[in-house]
């Protein structure tokens, strides 16, 4: 005896709590949907795309480095025409923000740095984009002759890098929608 492989798939599925009463798939996805007894069904139909779309998690990513000085990275929010062309032209999806903190090894971060960092997640949040932002101390690294490494690019303490998590750590609360990861690059080059 052969069983229907749709009438078989149909009877096990269940859509929000609804017994699925139809499936059929050619060409297109029609699903059928019986939201109860009183009520008349519900056909949905799907057509067949296969145009490049860009995934929110796993998209093109765009890079948006800041200088390694004393001056930060211009705001999200001055580059968002460039963001918004890069998501409908090239599939962007994702954004690496570098944040250096070099400037702060020794302090607090201080609240105006932390103000701008939401910020640039409420952007990219309005803009339909993913966030990636990778906090560093050290800039330059002479990989070949390590002892060459300047004081200034050597990372903060541990008792301060501990201080700019709980720092960082509310932001990251407030915008988890936002991230796709948090990007470390605070101890070592």
């Amino acid at each position: 005896m052969t069983s229907n492989p749709t009438r078989t798939l149909s009877s096990r599925l269940r859509v929000a709590g609804t017994k699925l009463r139809h499936l059929s798939v050619g060409g297109a996805l029609v699903l059928a949907i019986n939201a109860g007894r009183a009520q008349a069904q519900t056909t949905k139909t799907y057509t067949a795309d296969n145009s490049f779309f860009a995934n929110p998690e796993t998209g093109n990513m765009y890079w948006f480095f800041s200088t390694g000085t004393s001056t930060f990275l211009p705001a999200v929010s001055s580059i968002s025409n460039t963001l918004r062309t890069q998501r409908q032209q090239n599939g962007v999806s994702t954004v690496c923000l570098t944040y250096y903190l070099g400037d702060y090894k020794y302090e607090a971060v201080p609240q105006s740095v932390l103000d701008r960092i939401d910020a640039d997640m409420a952007t990219l949040r309005g803009l339909g984009l993913k966030a990636i932002p990778y906090f560093h101390y050290a800039y330059e690294y002479d990989y070949e002759n390590p002892q060459n490494w300047r004081e200034s690019e050597k990372d903060a303490t541990k008792d301060i890098i501990v201080q700019h998590c709980a720092q960082l750590k509310p932001i990251w609360t407030r915008n988890a929608d936002v991230l796709a990861l948090v990007a470390w690059g605070i101890i070592g080059p």
